[in-house]
């Protein structure tokens, strides 16, 4: 199974992060702030599965061009 691509946006004083990965045709995604505060909890696994392959791929395609155009980098 592929890890994660992982994405950060630094904007003033927001500091978020957005994960996703695809397995055959499920997308999975977790998002949440860089810095948490006491007692927030960890972000939770979204699964959205797709009719097919190809269609999940497009979709993960997409939803990774969506972030970049709200600014998010992709880090390593």
């Amino acid at each position: 199974m592929r890890d994660y691509r992982r994405f950060e946006l630094h904007k003033g004083n927001k500091e978020k992060f957005w994960e996703i990965k695809r397995y055959d045709k499920t997308l999975y995604f977790k998002e949440g702030n860089i810095k948490r505060k006491a007692g927030e909890k960890d972000p939770t696994v979204k699964a959205e599965e797709k009719k097919d392959f190809r269609v999940a791929q497009l979709a993960y395609d997409k939803e990774i061009q969506r972030k970049l155009a709200l600014g998010f980098v992709e880090v390593q």
